[in-house]
Parts: C-alpha cells; structure tokens; sequence
C-alpha cells in the first residue's frame, strides 16, 4: 500500500468468533481470513482534489483582497471628496477676501488720489512761496532797490493767502466729510 492508496472499508468481513476450538487441525482445510476489499485512488483524483482546494483557496485570497481594495478605495475617495470640499470652501472664503481686498484697494486709490489733489496744490504754492522768499532775501542787502524788496514781499504776502485759502478750503472739505459719515 503507498501513501495515495485508502483503504475503503465497509463491515469487517471476519468469521464469528467462536469460543470453540477448531475441529479440525487441518493445515490444508483452514482458510486464510477475509481480507477488506480496498479501493485504490488515483494519483490523478488526489492531484485534482488538491488542485482544486488550492485553486478555491486562492479565488477566496483573490476575492477578499478585492473587497479589501475596493472598500480602501472607497475610503480614500470619500476623503479625497471631503478634502476637495475643504478646498473648495477655501478658495470660496480667499475669492471674497480677494474681491473685498480689491475693492478697499480700489476705495484706497480713490482715496489716495483725492489726497495727491488736495496736496499738489499745496506743493505748488510751497515752491511759489520758496521762490518769493528767496528773491526777498536776494533783494533784502541792497539799499536802492526797496521798490524791488516791496514788490518781491508783495508776491510773497499773495503766496501766503492762497496757501491759507488752500487751507481753508481743505478744513471746508474736512468738516464735509465728517458731516457724511455723521449722518
């Protein structure tokens, strides 16, 4: 018998057993006792069978890493679609702060350029008052040109008025803003 033979047994086919000793002591006469008939199994059938378990074995290895994968992917892209709407909802809050930036930029520009109208004006009379002040001053050592010194202190007086005019006028503008953003 070799490692691939089984044995299939049905009932043991033994005589009964008797408490009486054998009439005869016939060499010749005994029988030899019943043998269980055995099956023999094929290499063939055993090979199968094992490749068979082995092929199930690896579909059910092939099956749950498939379900594993599949439930991984389905976890990855719900947090890819959460990171995405937190990204959405980022770029959503940094547009509005964009806009709301370039509109107070925008508000700013205004702003500044009321600014540098308001004060062009003031640099203008500034260089005009310079100018009238240092022909005084030129003028001013001579003894004979007081008629030039008069004049010269003349233009510098007008200068000095519309600065002050200038200064008005922007106190005017002042007290008007402060009224609209009272009201």
């Amino acid at each position: 018998m070799t490692e691939f033979d089984l044995p299939i047994t049905t009932a043991p086919i033994a005589p009964p057993a008797t408490t009486d000793p054998p009439a005869t002591t016939d060499p010749a006469s005994t029988d030899p006792p019943a043998t269980v008939p055995t099956r023999r199994v094929s290499r063939l059938l055993v090979a199968g069978l094992v490749v068979t378990a082995l092929a199930l074995g690896s579909a059910a290895y092939v099956q749950q890493t498939a379900s594993s994968d599949r439930d991984e992917s389905v976890r990855e892209r719900q947090q890819a679609t959460t990171q995405l709407h937190a990204q959405q909802a980022r770029t959503a809050a940094t547009e509005s702060a964009s806009r709301r930036a370039r509109a107070a930029a925008h508000d700013a520009t205004g702003q500044a350029t009321t600014v540098i109208e308001i004060a062009t004006p003031f640099v203008a009379l500034g260089d005009q008052g310079l100018e009238a002040e240092r022909a005084v001053q030129a003028i001013g050592p001579d003894p004979e040109a007081v008629d030039e010194y008069n004049v010269a202190v003349d233009r510098a007086n007008a200068v000095v008025d519309l600065y002050n005019a200038q200064v008005q006028a922007l106190l005017d503008r002042i007290d008007d803003l402060r009224g609209s953003l009272e009201a």
